[in-house]
């Protein structure tokens, strides 16, 4: 099963990281033979591919390196000041922020959004968007902790 990543480069809210946390928990201890039977991951697999932008991204690669899954880094050719830089499992070249996020939501089974407070704009919400546009199954977990989910496998 692959996670795909998206979120604001002012990192989540104190709530989305505590709803994030006790999520991938739920995946490692408690769940692990439903989300199997859903998205039948070859031999126990979780992996976590991210943009390796500051914030959310380098947050959630943080917990999932720390429940030893697989990570992969697909940094941007924006400015240096936003990369994180993480020693993600497999780190792949820059590419633009918007073709790199069409691959996220491409290459997973499941993407965690982390939106900020403010107007729906910006790259976070591109992915969103894009993921809703290709029936991707989406959670969008809130400012307040809340999550939202659509397109869940059947």
């Amino acid at each position: 099963m692959t996670i795909g990543i998206t979120g604001t480069r002012q990192g989540m809210t104190p709530l989305q990281l505590r709803t994030f946390t006790a999520y991938m928990a739920w995946i490692n201890r408690e769940h692990i033979t439903e989300i199997e039977v859903a998205y039948n991951p070859p031999d126990g697999y979780y992996h976590l591919i991210h943009g390796d932008c500051v914030g959310a991204d380098a947050q959630a690669w943080a917990i999932a390196a720390g429940l030893s899954w697989t990570t992969t880094a697909l940094p941007s050719t924006a400015d240096p000041k936003w990369h994180a830089n993480t020693p993600s499992t497999v780190i792949e070249e820059r590419r633009p922020s918007l073709t790199r996020n069409r691959l996220i939501v491409d290459r997973c089974h499941l993407l965690l959004a982390f939106p900020g407070i403010g107007p729906e704009r910006g790259g976070t919400w591109y992915t969103i968007n894009d993921a809703r546009d290709h029936g991707r199954h989406l959670v969008i977990v809130w400012p307040d902790g809340e999550t939202s989910h659509e397109n869940e496998p059947a």
